[in-house]
């Protein structure tokens, strides 16, 4: 019989962190329809993100040794959770509006 152990659960909410996700990603065409290259939309995506994964991983260690159980990654990360919990039925419109708005002063 094995004795009992502490464990514990630790969720990680990622905001735009700066990682080759974009480039790696398989599609075909743009998935808006706006006849971007996967690079111009991968260039997009870096120019969105707001953390670079050294931070991420910083902050993340940081929550893990203070006993974190909810570990949000970067300062976008504190939008999107704002926006989940202030207007949970309507968050994929009100955040589809930011990401454009965002994508397009990125340009």
């Amino acid at each position: 019989m094995s004795r009992p152990r502490n464990r514990h659960s630790i969720t990680v909410h990622p905001g735009g962190i700066t990682t080759n996700i974009a480039r790696n990603a398989r599609m075909r065409r743009d998935p808006e329809g706006l006849g971007r290259t996967k690079e111009q939309m991968a260039a997009q995506f870096e120019a969105m993100t707001m953390t670079s994964p050294d931070k991420a991983a910083a902050i993340i260690h940081a929550g893990v040794d203070r006993g974190k159980a909810r570990i949000l990654v970067g300062p976008d990360a504190y939008l999107f959770d704002a926006l989940a919990r202030v207007t949970p039925t309507h968050y994929n419109a009100v955040l589809t509006r930011v990401m454009r708005r965002r994508r397009t002063e990125a340009v």
